[in-house]
């Protein structure tokens, strides 16, 4: 009766909202012998209870009646309400004195989806435990033949895991303990050697033998001249075993143990015979196989009571283990250690195949050296050859399976990652067409177990060997795979599936932070990230192949990218854009590459590398900015740009002219702080900063991987050539870390500063002394040597190993003191044994550090040296030579000169520019081109302020010297712009750091580094002077309405615009910021509010706030507005005001997206239609609609 209250508990849980977390908790359900239909007996039970003194009728019991209305009405819901729980139903099969109380019909629900099994037991005891004895061993209880125990024991193992040394055990343990026992291995049932006829001949006769009563039977058999077709197992089976044999009696059980009964011929007949087995008759089996969702079904289709186990990977090992223990002295080896090394390594190699560990170590006992051993463990025993032949044989010679088998072989052995249950059935669908259920259950089966699910639902090769078997090269076998043909057929599903419908790319506007992603095939993650390992790997040339791969990056590609984005690592990117350039390279060889889509695999190869280098942390914030954003700023013959051009309705942008990626990879900004050291290793760098900050970064994407805090500003780095060690060196101390984890693992004090760090080999630390202050050190690990660089003297050469001077290199033979050295170093190669030294008189020297004698002498005036990583390019920097030549080229570059400063047309279809020539020019915001020249103050001083008034259309224009000049713009639409005669021309005696225009046009201000001037242009004169003694650092004016707000320092002042006259109180009012912060003011007309940005310039605490005040009536007392608000934390980020879009205040971040200009200063401002415009050298670029696309984060207030 309990299994319908539980029923009627998951029904009131589902109709009850107050219950939804309960019933969504209900996974499965399991019924023992439910009376789902209602049980005779229950009539029975309530005639009892009425004649029972002191209970009377129970309602219940005529509940349980069959078909009662109780009963019907639980089920009529319960079919509409267990979707989503699996059932199992299990029905009684041993009758009570009065009878079966459950019937199966009863029991059984028959409702889709539901496992039906039964209970050797009678109604009280389907859920006890018969005796003590039931808490035993599963094999104990089997082999003791309890009452009520089953019949069969099912041992099922992976190939080659040891089954059939078990059932030699078993076989031993019984004769042991002088049971009678019959056993039968079956053998390849291809050569025709194990049937179900000889396997029941076989067990006839060892039963005969053992027996005499069985014996006289079978001989009374042949003496009536029965005939035997001993090729029929039913003839046998009926003749021998059911006529004869089971009617003896027995007094001792009789024991079968039948190994790999799988691999019999038309097993299934036993299985059939064993149904049959009568319950009373003392007869129990002991049978392996692998594991077989077959032979499952075949228990459960005949009834058969069993009970299961499974050889796990962990029992093999363990077993393993013990075997491995007990030959390990067998093995010849230097010492225990060595010996203890090569049991760990044939264990890791097993995986739990005991056959090849067994045929290894048999091989290895024979060993008598290291190599041979080396040797033995790489090499296939070719007992497991012929294993693994007589498996695939056997798979493949089923037409039904064979294709998926291979499919699945392919999948498994191939990928590069071990797949899950749920990917290969996605990527069966794709390769075969075939839906396949309960793969979990099948994927052994299918494969003749050569491939596993293990614990995590993951698809394994059942052992090392069997990958070797399939692509050893030169072996023959008619199942034999060709590596590149199976990465050419992945290659190409992979290909399929990314340039599907369901890959599409998403091109529309939309908030970011709202987009629903798509439902994709779990296959999605596995082809991301490894297709192009298999383009790579695939056969060539394949122009079917290319011309999929070239769709795919034409039109899904971006689809690809945020994927990857999506899980915030972009190695998968990077390492595409290799495996493109390798295909390439591999094709260039066959053909060349001149097809258009050989070009477009080239290039996209190259977009990936600047893709990741130059937006990585923009997509990894915002994955969707790859179809709205990122397209649109890529060059012009970019595939990114060119593919998806047509696409690019939320963002434009015009006036840039680059066509290609700049040589420039990536640039990395710290905010407040200072790069001092880089260190580089493998695919890491390192980066030491002034703040004691120690950066980590991935070498390819540029990703940060870690942060460590040194303590004191980092002067030297390097990276262990072998473990995760960073040394990092200050003025006080150095300190070795693991970058694993971020921990300091031990830091020693230093009592001069450290001028070089390396590694030795053996990862130790070894002192040097010396009597002078040298100015250069390098080593060289490779030759044991360390060079050392005095002032006016030769480079002095010590051994790293003994510590003993080795020699010197003089300059020639000039005696002291020597020309000055400005840099020296090792080759990084040490294959090739050169040192370089640069000395004060322009010479350069390439020698040989070993025996310090000249090579080569070139005159470069160099002051840095630096090598490549190969040790074949040597690379040289002068100082203010080169520098120079730059600047003159730069100039002279087709008379074009950077644009200084920005400021924007009221009515945002142009743009006013300063240029560094002294030039001012109109540029279009539509084509961000020059449209018009205006006018040029002093030749070749940059202009540097420019300030627009729209009420009388002027133009403030200062420049680098201190004179700045106001001129009115007229302009009939359409028609270029008059320029006016200058209404103000003047001349500051100091640096101009600002000018205002009030908002009539009447008044401008100039704040210069010793005074603020107000000055009327009507009548060209000043109307009041404003002088300060104090540092103008951290001063910034603001207009609003008729006032001024003065940001000077730690303190707002406010000002009219009448005269400059002070409104608020001396000494203004006290923002309560820190002096050491730096601070930004922004007050739009038409807002209510105006901001206050500070951010923290300390190197160790670097944060950035807004707050916001109401200008109109922002108090006049020296205390703080209780209207003000603060909103604190908005980004650490932060870089620059860029200015006020409606009511947003637009900024630019450290990691945003800008060009970086050669000036000192960014230039950047936001039109009144939302556009965004930036100067990048001589050219003005605009993105419109750049304040469209919208991702909302949360503020604290």
């Amino acid at each position: 009766m309990g299994g319908l209250v539980i029923k009627k508990v998951l029904l009131l849980a589902k109709q009850d909202p107050t219950c939804s977390e309960i019933a969504a908790r209900i996974h499965t359900l399991f019924f023992l012998a439910t009376p789902h239909r209602g049980a005779d007996m229950a009539v029975f039970l309530s005639n009892v209870l009425k004649l029972t003194v002191g209970h009377g009728s129970k309602a219940y019991a005529n509940n349980l009646a069959p078909y009662s209305e109780a009963i019907q009405a639980i089920n009529d819901h319960f079919r509409h309400a267990y979707q989503g729980v699996q059932l199992y139903s299990f029905f009684e099969t041993i009758s009570t004195p009065i009878g079966l109380i459950v019937n199966k019909s009863s029991a059984v629900i028959e409702l889709p989806g539901e496992q039906i099994s039964h209970l050797n037991a009678d109604h009280s005891n389907v859920c006890k435990f018969d005796s003590p004895a039931d808490n035993k061993p599963p094999f104990h209880h089997w082999q003791e033949s309890l009452q009520g125990s089953p019949k069969v024991f099912w041992l099922r193992g992976e190939p080659a895991s040891g089954k059939s040394t078990l059932a030699g055990h078993v076989i031993k343990y019984l004769e042991d303990c002088n049971r009678d026992c019959s056993y039968f291995f079956v053998k390849d049932r291809n050569a025709g050697k194990s049937t179900a006829a000889e396997l029941l001949c076989s067990l006839a006769w060892q039963m005969a033998y053992s027996n005499g009563i069985v014996r006289q039977q079978l001989l009374e058999m042949c003496a009536a001249d029965v005939k035997i077709d001993k090729k029929d197992e039913r003839s046998t089976w009926r003749t021998v075993f059911a006529s004869r044999i089971f009617r003896v009696q027995r007094q001792h059980p009789q024991y079968w143990v039948i190994d790999a009964i799988d691999e019999c011929a038309n097993y299934e007949s036993f299985f059939s015979f064993l149904g049959k087995i009568e319950e009373h008759l003392p007869f129990h089996i002991f049978l392996t196989s692998r594991p077989s969702l077959a032979i499952e079904r075949l228990f459960s289709r005949w009834s058969i009571s069993k009970v299961a186990e499974a050889i796990t990977l962990e029992v093999s090992l363990q077993d393993i283990r013990f075997y491995l223990q007990e030959h390990a002295p067998y093995f010849l080896a230097e010492n225990e250690q060595e010996r203890q090394e090569l049991v760990r390594i044939i264990l890791d190699k097993s995986n739990g195949n005991f056959l090849w560990t067994n045929l290894v170590v048999k091989k290895i006992e024979d060993a008598v050296s290291k190599e041979q051993v080396r040797v033995i463990l790489d090499s296939v025993p070719e007992e497991i050859d012929d294993l693994y032949r007589q498996i695939s044989t056997s798979v493949m010679a089923t037409s039904q399976n064979s294709r998926i088998a291979k499919a699945m072989l392919r999948w498994t052995l191939c990928s590069l990652r071990p797949l899950l249950v749920e990917e290969l059935k996605d990527i069966l669908k794709l390769d075969t067409g075939e839906t396949l259920h309960e793969l979990e259950k099948t994927a052994g089966s299918i494969c003749g177990n050569l491939i596993y699910v293990d614990s995590e639902s993951r698809i394994q090769a059942a052992h090392q060997t069997v990958r070797e078997f399939f692509f050893r090269e030169g072996d023959c076998h008619e199942h034999r795979m060709n590596k590149s043909q199976e990465h050419t057929r992945i290659a190409d599903v992979c290909l399929q599936y990314l340039s599907s419908e369901e890959m599409n790319p998403r091109f529309r506007r939309a908030n970011a932070s709202r987009v629903r992603k798509a439902a994709r095939s779990s296959f999605v993650t596995y082809a991301s990230t490894y297709f192009s390992d298999h383009v790579s790997r695939a056969m060539l040339p394949n122009d079917a192949q290319l011309t999929t791969l070239d769709n795919f990056l034409m039109t899904n590609s971006l689809a690809w990218i945020e994927t990857i984005a999506r899980t915030r690592d972009l190695t998968p990117l990077t390492r595409t854009a290799k495996n493109l350039k390798a295909y390439s390279e591999r094709r260039a060889k066959y053909e060349p590459l001149l097809s258009p889509e050989a070009r477009n695999v080239l290039k996209s190869a190259n977009d990936l590398i600047y893709l990741v280098a130059q937006f990585g942390k923009v997509l990894t914030s915002s994955p969707q900015a790859i179809f709205h954003l990122i397209p649109a700023v890529c060059p012009r013959n970019s595939i990114i740009f060119k593919a998806f051009k047509p696409h690019l309705r939320e963002l434009r942008v015009a006036g840039l002219s680059q066509t290609e990626w700049d040589e420039k990879l990536c640039s990395i900004v710290i905010p407040g702080t200072r790069i001092l050291s880089l260190a580089c290793q493998d695919n890491q760098f390192a980066l030491g900063t002034s703040s004691g900050q120690v950066y980590i970064y991935h070498e390819t994407t540029f990703q940060e991987k870690r942060q460590i805090t040194n303590g004191e500003p980092v002067r030297r780095l390097c990276f262990a050539a072998i473990n995760s060690y960073l040394a990092s060196a200050g003025k006080k101390e150095i300190s070795l870390w693991d970058t694993s984890n971020g921990q300091l693992l031990w830091s020693i004090p230093m009592r001069d500063e450290t001028l070089a760090l390396c590694f030795s080999e053996d990862e130790e630390r070894k002192p040097h002394h010396y009597n002078r202050t040298p100015i250069h050190v390098d080593f060289s690990v490779g030759l044991g040597l360390m060079g050392v660089v005095y002032r006016q003297r030769p480079v002095s050469f010590w051994g790293l190993e003994e510590h003993e001077f080795e020699g010197q290199f003089h300059h020639s033979q000039m005696v002291y003191p020597l020309p000055y050295i400005h840099d020296f170093f090792f080759n990084p190669n040490s294959e090739i044994i050169l040192a370089v030294v640069s000395y004060q008189t322009g010479v350069t020297t390439v020698f040989d550090p070993e025996v310090q004698r000249t090579l080569a002498t070139v005159d470069t005036d160099a002051t840095v040296l630096a090598a490549s990583p190969d040790g074949t390019v040597l690379a040289t920097g002068g100082g203010w030579q080169n520098q120079t030549t730059d600047q003159f080229a730069r100039r002279l570059h087709l008379g074009q000169f950077e644009i200084s400063a920005l400021a924007a047309h009221h009515e945002s279809d142009f743009v006013y520019c300063g240029r560094e020539n002294g030039s001012v020019a109109v540029y279009a915001t539509e084509t961000g081109k020059v449209t018009q020249e205006l006018f040029s103050l002093d030749c070749n001083i940059a202009i540097y302020f420019l300030e627009w008034n729209q009420q009388r259309c002027l133009l403030a224009v200062g420049d680098r010297s201190g004179r700045f000049v106001v001129r009115k713009l007229t302009r009939a639409t359409p028609g270029p712009f008059e320029i006016c005669q200058p209404i103000l021309d003047h001349n500051s005696s100091s640096v101009i750091h600002q000018i205002l225009l009030s908002p009539d046009g009447q008044k401008p201000l100039v704040s210069t580094a010793d005074f603020d001037v107000l000055w009327d242009l009507e009548s060209a004169t000043v109307v009041r002077m404003r002088t300060t003694t104090e540092p103008h650092s951290n001063w910034k004016w603001a207009s609003h309405s008729n006032r001024l707000f003065h940001l000077a320092g730690e303190r707002l002042e406010v000002y009219g615009w009448a005269a400059l006259e002070q409104i608020s109180q001396p000494g203004g009012i006290d923002l309560g910021i820190r002096e050491s912060d730096a601070a930004d003011i922004v007050i739009p007309n038409q807002s209510r509010y105006g901001c206050l940005v500070t951010s923290g310039a300390s190197q160790s605490d670097h944060h950035f706030s807004v707050r916001l005040f109401p200008p109109e009536s922002f108090p006049r007392s020296s205390e703080p507005s209780s209207r003000e608000r603060c909103l604190e934390s908005i980004t650490k980020d932060f870089k620059l005001i860029v200015g006020v879009y409606k009511s947003w205040l637009v900024f630019l971040q450290h990691s945003g997206w800008h060009w970086r200009n050669t000036v000192s200063r960014i230039l950047v401002t936001v039109t009144q239609r939302g556009s965004v415009v930036m100067s990048v050298k001589d050219e003005v670029v605009v993105f419109h609609n750049a304040l469209d696309f919208e991702e909302k984060v949360p503020v604290n207030t």
